[in-house]
């Protein structure tokens, strides 16, 4: 048996190679009959049977007809909306000016410059320009002629008329007589070239409105799976029929058939009949008549079943009942015999059963149609779910829906997932998990701590029994419970516990916890106050330019090349009312790198002067200038220069891109100075040592610092002692403290081993080094606390390797994963236990997720597959740590043997481990905010810590640290250890009072605690 989460990760990897070997054959197919498929039209595509296959991997159709359906590709914008500056009420518009001396606010309506919106003269009207002592009136929508920058409602204004026929408006008021007010501007809802929809997208109808928007009206949407169905039992008979036969007055009408078509159809699929016309179905692709067939319990029949899925073209077969182990339930064996004749490798069985209720009998075929059939055709998928509807629909959920996700090209395939705070006491079944049926209140819970009103409440459907469809009619998720033993026999009320939403909460009171959200989060909002004397206090790594000077000609290309053809990489702020419209469209296009974080955070505070762009602009040599475009003409002075300069540098003070800038350009014979951070274990670990997943991030709370000093007359490489690699002690008793401290070795064992590992890379890689015959020193301090898992001894390693990387200029001639395998191999040489996950973090930095389930790759190159992840996404984290070091190499050492040995508990723990990493890396990419992520992030650091502790055991972990988690958990925090113990990260969901109340309880117990500071990407 297998648990849920491993057969969801089983379903997803299976299906995903199903589809890329679907996208190759029919790509294949289309190549060849490119000129056939010219004619055929959207709806002929849409139609497509498997009788007539020629299946396109993708097609265009209208917008009107893409709901449901994934985007191919990324769309983006072909029309601005609103075109031009168009009023938002009705009512009359100014043209407001510094010149503008009318104190009295009275103002003669301009009859001539009446715009409505779809007027037949407004094109007139546009050209005209609005004086300043003008108005003009202006319904909802309609285009604003020149001049005007501000529109007035009408009820806010007094009409007068005068006696030569001419009109006034009067009484203006202050708090209405504002540039922009009532105006919606050109592209403020939608720009050319934004982004309306990403590739692997599910289309909603509201992005049909988007679409619209942006001028889209045909888009190209990947194919449906298609899928075969047949529910199996002599006890069912099809619900179309008017009477049950008498022969089988026991039986009961089929409930899964025509809940999955539906279910099917909603998720995007095409229901193929596999059986003739004559056996009562279309014999075609999907169709609103075509019916379930009810298979009989008969070892023919379901052979025949298979075979007939086999031969059609479909993706998927789905069967319902015969997958338990009576006497009459053939599927395994219809599968793993029947089919597998004369090649046993034709069929391969993923999992049999599960270790969950409902849903045990569950199983996971796929079927080689090359091996059985000899043709060249993708492989079929086949999961065989329970007979009982429950059972039936909850399976349905958490294999179908990501299987077909898969097939569809969606790029979010994992089932949703949340946290909800028990409304009852739960009973655990002491044999398996369970997934609970549940519905969802949204009334605050009252408690002890205060309220919860942003998690829903979860209370139960009921009877749990497999065959009660109805509860599925009451649950609006499914509650993932853990397997009982004799002293946790329940989930007590009030325990926060994770969800899979399986209804539309937005109709069920999703909406008030979305309001309670903004509203809290619109209450935290505090302004700094700026002042321009701050400024030249400030330390700015990169020059900041103004240029403020209509006369530079922006009209002029070259004037832009200059801009970002600069010495070094830098900021450029360029100011006057035509900046935007004059930068080319070359360099609007080169606006972000997926390495490079965006932009819009870093000019945040610049929104205060009106509209602001900003884009990232590499030149041809790789040096990166950050434009940024004030569209508005600013007064030139000093004091609105500085103030620019001053916004601009405190948006992107700590930022990575900008803090690092120009570090590979330093002159030989200066002294470098690199910083490594220490790391925290995300997610995951232990399981990156046993070829699993994890998030790891890089905090700026503790770091090693290496100083590199040149020794231009001499080819000496001299190792500066660091403050642990003491030689002199006072006492017997003093060497004992210091080495139980901080071992027998410093700083200068690993920079020596760096040294000569370093020599042996680039002589093997035959790199060129520069000016190998100049000496130097080099120098380390750390203040990273030893022994609490967050990487001291790598870092002082990876730091002194930055100041190779730059003292020799080989920084683009080794890879960061070289780089990382590099520090491991270091690691290795000098004894200390170690894993991948540090050394690629530090590497790195930021935060990274890591998948080394390759095994065979991971052995074969010591590289697994890293990406970043955007660390801005992540809630806020808090790291406790214990003054009392901890051995965590010998911790990992029994575990290990088990592991290598085959223990069954070991190798499930690190799946389980490493699934959390990947549940985890799901919640922060499509969390709404910090607040809904913190939510549900928190109860898998917590998962992740139980899956830890039930591989080493508490006399593995130790009191003191299973002593930190508790404290955590006792104010409803999520937490897990940073790496092998010593330290944790905890995670906080209920926000300031919570942490307040954490940081108390922590440093009662004398622990350190402090929030995280999340460190930069590294060059």
């Amino acid at each position: 048996m297998v648990s849920m989460r491993e057969a969801i990760e089983r379903v997803v990897r299976t299906s995903e190679e199903i589809f890329s070997d679907i996208r190759r054959l029919e790509l294949d197919d289309d190549d060849e009959n490119d000129d056939d498929d010219d004619d055929e039209n959207d709806d002929d595509a849409l139609t497509t049977t498997t009788t007539k296959r020629k299946r396109r991997t993708h097609f265009k159709v209208p917008i009107e007809k893409s709901v449901g359906r994934v985007s191919e590709r990324d769309v983006r914008a072909k029309r601005a909306h609103p075109v031009k500056d168009v009023s938002i009420m009705d009512g009359f518009c100014f043209n407001i000016t510094n010149e503008n001396n009318n104190t009295e606010k009275k103002f003669r309506v301009n009859k001539m410059l009446t715009n409505r919106a779809q007027y037949a003269e407004n094109a007139y009207n546009e050209d005209a320009v609005l004086l300043h002592e003008e108005c003009a009136y202006v319904t909802t929508g309609a285009v604003l002629p020149k001049g005007a920058n501000c529109v007035v409602p009408e009820e806010n204004v007094t009409k007068v008329t005068m006696n030569d026929d001419d009109s006034f408006v009067t009484n203006v008021q202050e708090k209405d007589y504002k540039v922009h007010k009532w105006i919606r501007k050109a592209q403020s809802d939608v720009g050319i070239g934004d982004l309306l929809l990403k590739k692997g997208e599910r289309i909603e109808w509201y992005d049909v409105g988007i679409l619209a928007a942006g001028g889209i009206r045909e888009i190209e949407v990947s194919r449906m799976p298609s899928v075969a169905l047949a529910c199996t039992g002599d006890e069912i008979v099809e619900v179309s029929k008017d009477t049950i036969p008498d022969s089988n007055a026991s039986a009961s009408y089929d409930v899964n058939g025509p809940a999955l078509r539906s279910a099917l159809r909603s998720s995007g699929a095409e229901i193929v009949n596999i059986f003739d016309d004559d056996d009562g179905g279309s014999g075609g692709g999907d169709d609103d008549d075509v019916k379930t067939r009810i298979i009989r319990d008969e070892e023919g029949a379901v052979v025949d079943t298979i075979r007939r899925a086999l031969a059609s073209d479909c993706d998927v077969l789905i069967t319902t009942g015969g997958a338990s182990k009576g006497d009459r339930d053939y599927i395994y064996d219809a599968m793993m015999r029947k089919m597998c004749e004369g090649d046993a490798s034709a069929v391969a069985c993923h999992f049999q059963s599960l270790s969950m209720k409902p849903g045990k009998p569950t199983k996971f075929f796929t079927l080689s149609r090359r091996k059985i059939l000899g043709v060249n055709k993708p492989d079929l998928l086949c999961l065989s779910l329970p007979g009982n509807p429950v059972s039936c629909c909850v399976t349905f959920e958490l294999l179908v829906k990501p299987m077909l996700r898969v097939l569809q090209g969606q790029n979010v395939v994992y089932p949703p997932r949340s946290v909800a705070i028990l409304g009852d006491d739960i009973q655990l079944d002491d044999e398996r998990e369970e997934f609970h049926r549940v519905s969802l209140g949204w009334k605050a819970k009252k408690s002890s701590d205060g309220e919860h009103p942003l998690l829903p409440i979860a209370y139960s459907t009921g009877k749990q029994i497999s065959s009660r469809i109805l509860s599925m009619r009451e649950a609006d998720a499914l509650i993932e419970l853990p397997v009982g033993n004799a002293t946790h026999t329940k989930l007590p009320k009030g325990t926060i516990v994770s969800i899979v939403p399986i209804a539309d909460l937005r109709q069920r009171g999703a909406a008030s916890v979305r309001s309670s959200i903004l509203h809290l989060q619109n209450d935290a909002k505090i302004k700094a106050e700026r002042t321009t004397q701050s400024f030249s206090k400030m330390a700015v790594r990169r020059p900041i330019e103004v240029i403020n000077d209509e006369t530079t000609g922006l009209d002029d290309l070259s004037f832009w090349r200059k801009v970002v053809a600069r010495n070094a990489s830098g900021v450029v702020a360029v100011v006057g009312p035509r900046a935007r419209e004059a930068m080319p469209d070359e360099y609007k296009q080169l606006l972000l790198h997926d390495d490079v974080p965006g932009v819009e955070e870093i000019v945040f505070e610049l929104t205060n002067f009106t509209d602001v762009s900003a884009f990232r602009v590499f030149s041809d040599e790789g040096r990166l200038t950050l434009v940024v475009v004030v569209d508005d003409a600013i007064e030139d002075s000093l004091k609105d220069i500085e103030m620019i300069k001053y916004a601009i540098a405190e948006s992107i003070r700590g930022d990575e891109t900008f803090s690092s800038m120009g570090v590979a350009n330093e002159n030989v014979s200066e002294t470098l100075v690199r910083r490594t951070y220490a790391r925290i274990g995300l997610l995951g670990n232990p399981s990156d040592q046993y070829f699993g997943e994890v998030v790891a991030v890089s905090i700026k709370n503790f770091y090693a610092e290496t100083v590199l000093k040149p020794l231009p007359t001499s080819s000496e490489i001299k190792i500066v002692p660091g403050p642990y690699d003491a030689n002199d002690f006072e006492s017997i008793s003093a060497l004992k403290q210091f080495t139980s401290e901080h071992g027998y070795d410093g700083g200068a064992k690993l920079i020596k081993a760096l040294l000569a590992n370093f020599a042996k890379f680039c002589e093997e890689k035959q790199i060129a080094l520069k000016n190998p015959s100049v000496g130097f020193s080099l120098s380390y301090s750390s203040n990273i606390p030893k022994q609490t898992g967050m990487s001291g001894s790598s870092a002082i390693i990876i730091s002194c390797m930055n100041c190779l990387l730059d003292r020799y200029d080989v920084r683009d001639k080794i890879s960061k994963e070289e780089r990382a395998f590099l520090a491991l191999q270091v690691e290795n040489d000098i004894g200390i236990a170690a894993g991948l996950m540090d050394r690629v973090i530090q590497v790195y930095g930021g935060c990274v997720h890591m998948n080394f389930r390759n095994a065979e790759k991971v052995k074969e190159t010591g590289i697994g597959e890293y990406e970043y992840v955007d660390a801005e996404k992540i809630p806020k984290l808090f790291v406790v740590w214990s003054q009392n070091p901890s051995n965590s190499g010998k911790i990992h050492q029994p575990v290990r043997q088990r592991w290598l040995s085959g223990d069954a508990e070991i190798i499930q723990g690190m799946q389980n481990a490493a699934d959390c990493a990947r549940e985890g890396l799901q919640i922060i990419q499509m969390s709404s905010g910090k607040e809904s992520c913190a939510i549900r992030l928190a109860p898998i650091l917590s998962a992740n810590f139980a899956a830890r502790r039930k591989m080493f055991t508490d006399a593995g972990l130790g009191d003191e640290n299973i002593r930190m988690i508790e404290l955590c958990q006792s104010v409803g925090a999520g937490a897990k250890f940073t790496g092998s113990g010593g330290a944790v990260v905890a995670c906080c969901p209920d926000g300031a009072e919570q942490e307040a109340r954490l940081k108390a309880v922590v440093a009662e117990a004398g622990f350190s605690v402090a929030e995280v500071e999340f460190a930069p990407r590294e060059l």
